[in-house]
């Protein structure tokens, strides 16, 4: 894995052989702005489209939403689905959470599903290597 960005918030890195894009967010991610958030989100579409990767895992085990960041995930989320999700929709295939405890219970159960307008599944694990294993696995 190399390592293609990294900032107080989090760290983006890429194993283009298998290809596979890991962003893990760090606690410091408590302090940042929604043009932070934008700006990292941004990072992670440019290389999947660049690299072609065909899966993503984004652990967000050490991630906290600040009370500025969270009043604006409303417009973030929006800003996602116009800006970030046509890329991803392009190349990848699997998109992989890790959740830590601070999240009771898992989106879509832990089972795989898609949101409306995006082309890839997505599912939520505690287990890291099952996260991999499941983000890695050929469709």
């Amino acid at each position: 894995m190399s390592t293609i960005d990294k900032d107080q918030f989090g760290h983006i890195t890429l194993d283009a052989a298998k290809k596979f894009l890991r962003l893990d967010w760090l606690p410091a991610a408590a302090e940042m702005t929604a043009d932070d958030f934008k700006r990292t989100l941004t990072v992670a579409a440019d290389v999947v489209l660049a690299h072609s990767v065909e899966s993503v895992l984004v652990d967000v085990r050490d991630f906290r939403c600040n009370a500025e960041l969270g009043s604006q995930m409303g417009e973030v989320e929006a800003w996602r689905t116009q800006n970030i999700v046509p890329k991803y929709n392009q190349v990848i295939k699997r998109f992989a959470w890790l959740a830590g405890a601070q999240m009771p219970e898992l989106p879509g159960g832990g089972n795989a599903y898609q949101k409306e307008g995006e082309a890839y599944q997505s599912r939520w694990f505690r287990d890291e290597a099952a996260a991999i294993s499941w983000a890695t696995a050929s469709i």
